[in-house]
């Protein structure tokens, strides 16, 4: 007889964490099974961009996706042809638009106590829930710690019953910081600061990095084509651009948009000159992606090529 037999029926053993299993990473060493993710960006950034093609991600990897969609007007699912996404995942992506909900506050949280009543056993193993954005869900009380225990209460049920959280947040003025109280960051598996490096006519450049590495994660960065949503990690080369570089890139692109052009012409038009090492160094680091050059008597003419980044945004 023990003193703390009162204590038998809560305690858990080695058995009890053995059935758990080990942590399953969906994309590699980010987004992991049944955890509480926070991806926070400024306005603008793209972050509805990437939690689109983060679902796609997941659902390839054998995922159901609930997403709650607040943020976004339902022509903007025209606008963007995220109804062609929609399409491709019919009947695993349940996907609710507040612009579609009579009454949009009080439709939201019936849904909400419905998803946190289902909690039970694994009902959500293999089911990623999407929040999009926070401070509707906390009904404006991003500080309000009240609210904000509310919604982590429900987080974790889902996560206890197998499910994966994705919630989108904003950032404060700087960018740097995330809105919300502190309660928001030590309830979450993990927080994710997500940079946009640039975009272009076909792909969103993203760089997503972990602020606790709780699970191991690890920062990533990902591009994902436009037309399609897929999603690839992100190539080194564009990663590794920086302002300068970028507008170089987009100013050689407009050059070279309808003919070929010598490669001292093009220096001299931005600026430059033929015993520029860090130009012609780039004219060559891009060789392939941007465009292509070709030996003609003692010319390298330079000529785009479709695959190329155009519209470089800094």
């Amino acid at each position: 007889m023990s003193r703390f037999d009162f204590l038998t029926r809560y305690v858990i053993d080695e058995n009890d964490i053995e059935e758990v299993g080990e942590r399953v990473f969906y994309l590699d060493r980010t987004i992991a099974q049944s955890t509480i993710n926070i991806l926070y960006a400024p306005a603008g950034t793209g972050k509805t961009w990437m939690s689109f093609a983060l679902s796609g991600a997941l659902m390839d990897c054998g995922l159901e996706v609930i997403y709650l969609d607040n943020d976004n007007g339902i022509h903007l699912l025209k606008d963007r042809g995220w109804d062609r996404f929609l399409n491709r995942y019919a009947g695993r992506m349940h996907y609710v638009n507040a612009d579609m909900l009579d009454d949009a506050e009080s439709d939201m949280k019936k849904i909400m106590h419905d998803l946190k009543a289902n909690a039970e056993g694994s009902f959500y193993r293999n089911v990623a829930v999407v929040y999009d954005s926070l401070q509707f869900f906390l009904n404006g009380g991003m500080y309000d710690e009240n609210k904000i225990r509310n919604f982590n209460a429900m987080c974790k049920r889902i996560r206890k019953s197998g499910g994966t959280v994705i919630v989108l947040n904003h950032s404060t003025k700087n960018g740097l910081t995330m809105k919300g109280g502190g309660s928001l960051i030590d309830s979450a598996d993990e927080v994710w600061h997500l940079r946009a490096v640039h975009s272009d006519l076909n792909e969103k450049h993203f760089i997503m990095t972990p602020e606790k590495k709780r699970n191991g994660t690890e920062e990533a960065g990902y591009t994902i084509d436009i037309k399609t949503m897929k999603m690839t990690p992100l190539d080194p080369i564009v990663a590794s651009m920086g302002d300068e570089e970028r507008e170089f890139v987009k100013k050689i692109l407009e050059l070279i948009n309808n003919e070929e052009l010598a490669q001292g012409v093009l220096l001299k038009s931005v600026g430059s000159h033929g015993a520029d090492k860090t130009r012609i160094g780039w004219l060559e680091k891009h060789e392939g992606r941007c465009w292509s050059s070709a030996k003609k008597g003692k010319l390298r003419l330079y000529k785009k090529i479709s695959t190329g980044v155009t519209d470089v945004q800094t």
